[in-house]
């Protein structure tokens, strides 16, 4: 998705959410097991790749989402908050 909207920005904002602004590659799961890659390597930053897209990112947990609805309720900082969903 980040990569088909850099290619050619969407109409409308997209965002991104997720708890985590850094991720684990897990094509190279295999070789940190084996010991050949150290954790760190295997490490992507998502706020960046985000911002490369132009994909707004927001560091937040998903905790609700409903189907029915236009909503997505996320954790913020200990509190709640709803953003719209298109």
């Amino acid at each position: 998705v980040l990569r088909a909207c850099a290619a050619q920005r969407p109409e409308g904002e997209v965002v991104l959410i997720s708890p985590h602004a850094a991720h684990l590659y897990s094509g190279r799961m295999p070789a940190q097991l084996r010991g050949v890659m150290a954790e760190p390597s295997l490490q992507f930053d998502l706020a960046a790749l985000c911002r490369r897209a132009g994909v707004r990112f927001v560091q937040a947990a998903a905790a609700q989402l409903e189907a029915s609805d236009t909503h997505v309720r996320v954790t913020l900082a200990g509190s709640h908050d709803l953003r719209h969903l298109d």
